[in-house]
């Protein structure tokens, strides 16, 4: 674990839900997210749009790791899935992304999500495109597009 795994992260959005970053090294990155009632849907457990958004964080950061925060790498997630497997609507959630494969320009990730009591609440599968970084140009860093379709 690094000094950003102590929570600290640029993505504003998951600060604004409660969510932490507790584990992010190379090829992995773990979200937690303590429940509120906040985060829960009418039938009293966790909205699934909370799980799709902790599929896609854990899963970007998974492949984002550089061990220098002076250089942060970005990402557009390209594509994201997720499967709802059990609900919970208390504790805390745990989202464990890791790398599958990685290209030069394109990462694949898959993301487990687990209550506290180890039950598996929800997978998912996310492709993300690495963003250009300074001095690359934003071309480089796009899928090539077959502009005769």
């Amino acid at each position: 674990m690094n000094a950003e795994a102590g929570g600290m992260h640029d993505i504003p959005f998951l600060a604004f839900i409660g969510a932490r970053l507790d584990d992010w090294r190379a090829g992995v990155a773990r979200v937690a997210l303590p429940l509120g009632p906040q985060h829960l849907n009418r039938s009293g457990v966790v909205h699934g749009g909370l799980y799709s958004v902790l599929v896609d964080a854990a899963g970007g950061l998974s492949g984002l790791y550089t061990g220098d925060p002076a250089a942060p790498r970005k990402a557009f997630t390209l594509s994201l899935t997720t499967s709802f497997l059990d609900a919970v609507g208390s504790g805390t959630i745990v989202a464990t992304g890791t790398v599958r494969r990685s290209g030069r320009r394109v990462y694949f990730a898959t993301v487990e999500i687990h209550a506290d009591d180890r039950r598996l609440l929800a997978v998912g599968e996310g492709s993300f495109l690495f963003r250009a970084s300074a001095g690359e140009s934003s071309r480089s860093a796009r899928p090539a597009v077959n502009d005769d379709a």
